[in-house]
Order: structure tokens, then sequence, then C-alpha cells
């Protein structure tokens, strides 16, 4: 089961990636204020 664990984070910092993809990498710190 640790192996589809492993899975979930993937698919998890992939997820992220799709989402944040057309945001800039210094964009998030910028944003942070605004999503909490």
């Amino acid at each position: 089961m640790a192996r589809s664990r492993g899975h979930g984070v993937a698919l998890l910092s992939l997820v992220a990636l799709l989402v944040l993809g057309p945001i800039p990498p210094v964009s998030p710190s910028v944003d942070a204020p605004t999503l909490h």
C-alpha cells in the first residue's frame, strides 16, 4: 500500500502542476495573501 500512497502524492503534485501551470514560479508567494 506504500506504493499507492506514493502515487497519491505524485498525483497531487501533478494536479498542482496542472493548476499552477500557467502561473509563474514567483507568483504563488504573491498570490498567497489573496488565497487566504
